[in-house]
């Protein structure tokens, strides 16, 4: 019962300090119980551990992690600066989310598709689209884990699971893209390491790779193709393509959609173009990392873009007939 408590209590805790500190005051609790018997010692144990936990749970909240720019060449990322990166990644793209949702099923709606099926198709897609707020913790701890590793030669990227080193003969370009970051990429898609703007000493690293490889400057020229953004209102409104009865709303949204589709496919093929928007594709989306880039190049990049424009035209076809 008592370690069932405690593990509970336990809970309250920041993840990070759960990880750090948690062995110890599992064995601290153990001491305790032995050396704590009866029931004025049990009552003393449960008052310390309770009065501790309402005066050290929100203290640890509040507390930073201690990342910075470390001796050894490390470069991190502050508590403020994952704060942005969810921000980029989640709060940025709520508003979009629940007014692409709206706008798709009032399209749908006006556009006379079966009431009952829009709103459950919709209902399902508001669902899914917010299942991707329930990963922030992990989202927020993968990028606490980040860290680069600037040595004579190499670079080493450590982020979550994920480790990388590069050799300076490896790297072939330095792409920029404005207010997001720095994308390191070599000849292989799947080997390229993303510097976030917000990293700790971000300026001081972007001039010490300048000596490596030249910094292309770049806006993003497959940004406004691979932005979350832009995906889900195109997820919203292709089911009321799909749905709605009116010839009229099917051109107007079968164009709107086979022109965006046509970019898609378009990008795709140009694959180098794929490589200077995966820093936009990994600030973007929860819990990507640049080496996600090669899903770009993979049979269902090329697929699912050919089987929507089919449907697509086909739902053209029906509706005119």
């Amino acid at each position: 019962m008592s370690e069932k408590i405690f593990r509970w209590l336990l809970r309250f805790y920041p993840r990070r300090f759960r990880c750090e500190y948690g062995d110890a005051m599992w064995q601290l609790l153990h001491d305790r119980l032995r050396a704590e018997a009866g029931i004025p010692g049990r009552a003393r144990l449960w008052l310390d551990l309770l009065l501790d936990t309402v005066v050290a749970v929100p203290r640890e909240h509040r507390r930073p992690p201690q990342l910075a720019v470390s001796g050894s060449g490390g470069y991190r990322l502050s508590e403020q600066a994952v704060a942005e990166m969810v921000r980029r990644s989640h709060i940025r793209q709520f508003p979009a989310v629940i007014l692409s949702v709206a706008a798709g099923l009032l399209i749908a709606l006006v556009g006379d598709a079966p009431r009952w099926p829009s709103f459950g198709v919709y209902g399902l897609l508001l669902l899914f689209f917010m299942t991707s707020l329930r990963g922030i913790g992990r989202f927020k701890d993968g990028w606490r884990t980040y860290e680069l590793v600037l040595q004579e030669g190499r670079i080493q990227e450590k982020h979550a699971a994920r480790s990388l080193t590069l050799d300076k003969a490896e790297i072939t370009r330095l792409v920029e893209t404005r207010g997001l970051g720095i994308a390191i990429q070599t000849g292989d898609p799947r080997k390229s390491i993303w510097v976030p703007s917000v990293v700790n000493g971000y300026e001081e690293l972007r001039l010490r790779l300048t000596d490596w490889a030249p910094l292309e400057q770049r806006s993003g020229p497959g940004q406004r193709f691979t932005n979350h953004s832009g995906f889900q209102w195109i997820v919203a409104i292709y089911p009321a393509a799909m749905m709605v009865r009116s010839p009229y709303f099917v051109v107007a949204l079968a164009a709107i959609l086979g022109m965006y589709l046509v970019n898609v496919m378009r990008v795709v093929r140009l694959q180098r173009t794929l490589l200077d928007g995966a820093a936009v594709r990994t600030a973007s989306v929860p819990g990507s990392d640049p080496a996600a880039t090669k899903s770009f190049s993979s049979p269902a990049a090329w697929v699912i873009p050919v089987v929507l424009m089919a449907l697509l035209i086909g739902k053209v076809v029906l509706a005119l007939r």
